[in-house]
């Protein structure tokens, strides 16, 4: 008898969890439905070409990089400071460049005292008159003041390229515009090859979208063709868009919406002026972009 109930304890602890999770089930409350955080854009066009597009300056998006490697000494700016073009960013350790312009500078000074020397003595002879001085006199001095003013143009030559190279050690804005990310500090080495731009800059008076539009759209757009846009997180303002330019090259897709989209989809890349952008607008913003397909 005593085995038989054992028999029979797991059926029933199994018939039990089971009549437990369908009174648990029967009696769960209904989960309440939430309103999105955030409205997804919608367009007011009847017929609409959607696109993605990246907020980016006028000027596009400038790397700035160092012409040759070396130390990092000083960095001149900060990130959100508006620059002049021409105006200092950062500088390369000047010690060694410096010292050679030291030593080249008084490799001037001797190459010119000797050529001044041979010169002279050279003009010396030559108001002679013929006979008073041997042919073969005559051409060693002439060529023994030719080689000197030659080495000191050599001399002059390697003191300018000192010179030149201590110039391009410090980098200049190649426009005016806005520093927008910072990747220099002092210390650091700046190779010719950057994983990241040590500097990135660029006109922000003026903010462009650049929108990629399926190739297959392409030819339903032109020139006349109204646009919004709505940038990411504000989608209860829409902001006024002027083409400025249809790019002519197809170029593969580089805005993924989702990580399992096609990656082979070509795409034609426009680029809008953004009329009276808010003052949140950032560099780098995704933008959802309306493009009105019925206007021509």
């Amino acid at each position: 008898m005593k085995q038989k109930l054992k028999g029979w304890k797991l059926p029933i602890v199994a018939v039990a969890a089971l009549l437990f999770a369908l009174i648990s089930i029967a009696t769960r409350k209904p989960l309440k439905s939430h309103p999105p955080v955030e409205v997804p854009p919608t367009s007011t066009y009847s017929a609409t070409i959607a696109g993605i597009g990246l907020i980016e300056p006028k000027s596009e998006l400038i790397s700035v990089a160092t012409e040759m490697g070396g130390v990092i000494r000083e960095v001149y700016v900060k990130v959100g400071q508006s620059v002049k073009e021409g105006q200092p960013l950062f500088s390369l350790d000047q010690r060694d460049i410096d010292a050679q312009i030291i030593t080249l500078k008084a490799a001037v000074n001797a190459a010119k005292a000797n050529a001044d020397n041979l010169t002279s003595q050279y003009e010396s002879i030559k108001s002679l008159p013929e006979g008073a001085i041997s042919k073969e006199e005559f051409k060693r001095r002439k060529f023994a003041s030719e080689s000197a003013e030659a080495q000191l143009i050599q001399a002059k030559a390697q003191l300018q390229h000192a010179v030149t190279t201590k110039a391009r050690m410090t980098i200049l804005a190649p426009i005016s515009g806005q520093i927008l990310s910072v990747n220099a500090r002092p210390g650091e080495y700046a190779s010719l090859v950057q994983a990241e731009p040590l500097i990135r800059m660029g006109d922000t008076h003026t903010l462009h979208v650049r929108v990629e539009i399926d190739e297959y759209n392409a030819s339903r757009i032109s020139a006349t063709s109204t646009a919004t846009g709505t940038i990411r997180g504000e989608s209860k303002t829409s902001i006024s868009l002027e083409l400025v330019r249809i790019e002519p090259y197809v170029k593969p897709k580089q805005n993924l919406i989702t990580s399992g989209q096609r990656v082979d989809t070509r795409v034609v890349q426009l680029i809008y002026r953004m009329v009276n952008p808010p003052k949140t607008a950032l560099v780098g913003q995704q933008v959802d972009v309306f493009i009105n397909q019925g206007q021509k």
